[in-house]
C-alpha cells in the first residue's frame, strides 16, 4: 500500500489493528463493523446488537493531535490509510464521524471512568473524542494464519462448531 503525503491518514495502536482484524473476519460476531453513532448510542443504552447481548459498542476514536486534525475535516466518502508505527496497516472509506463523551465511553466498557482503575487509565491514553465509521479494510496476517490453523485442524478432527472464550483479567 502505497502513500503519498496528500493522503489522509489516522495513526491506530497494535490493539485497535488487532480489533479491527477481528471483526473484519467474523470473530467478533454480532460485530459486524464499525458502529455510527445511532447504533453506538443504541448498544451502549440496550447492551444489544443485532438483538444479541454485547458489552458495549464498537467503534473507532484514535487518539492524538494529529487524529484529531484530521477527524474534524473528514467527509462522506473520504478515503483514510490506516496507519500502525508508520507502516500502513488498511483503509477505511468515511461513512461519519462522530464526537464521543469519553467518560460515558469509558464507564460503558469498565462499569467506572476512574482513572485510579488500570483499564480505564490504559484506555484513556488511547481515546480520542471523535469516533469514525465506515468500511474499513486491515492487514493483520497473524490473524488470518490463525484461522487457517484451525480450519485445517477442525477438518481433520471433523469438527462442526468452534467456541471459544477469552479472559483477561488482573489478579
Amino acid at each position: 500500500m502505497g502513500s503519498s503525503s496528500k493522503n489522509k491518514k489516522l495513526f491506530i495502536d497494535s490493539e485497535a489493528l488487532s480489533t479491527l482484524a477481528l471483526v473484519q473476519e467474523g470473530l467478533l460476531d454480532p460485530v459486524d463493523k464499525l458502529m455510527n453513532a445511532k447504533e453506538a448510542t443504541d448498544v451502549d443504552r440496550t447492551k444489544l446488537y443485532h438483538g444479541v447481548p454485547v458489552p458495549f459498542s464498537f467503534i473507532l476514536a484514535p487518539y492524538g493531535i494529529k487524529n484529531h486534525q484530521v477527524l474534524t475535516t473528514l467527509k462522506k466518502g473520504d478515503a483514510v490509510e490506516l496507519l500502525v508505527n508508520d507502516n500502513i496497516v488498511g483503509n477505511i472509506i468515511v461513512d461519519e464521524t462522530f464526537e464521543i463523551d469519553i467518560s460515558k465511553r469509558l464507564h460503558n466498557i469498565y462499569g467506572t471512568s476512574d482513572e485510579s482503575h488500570p483499564g480505564v487509565k490504559n484506555t484513556a491514553t488511547r481515546l480520542g473524542k471523535i469516533a469514525v465509521t465506515g468500511k474499513y479494510k486491515v492487514e493483520y496476517p497473524l490473524i488470518q494464519d490463525n484461522i487457517k490453523r484451525i480450519k485445517k485442524i477442525s477438518k481433520q478432527i471433523g469438527a462442526r462448531k468452534i467456541s471459544s472464550i477469552m479472559l483477561s483479567a488482573n489478579p
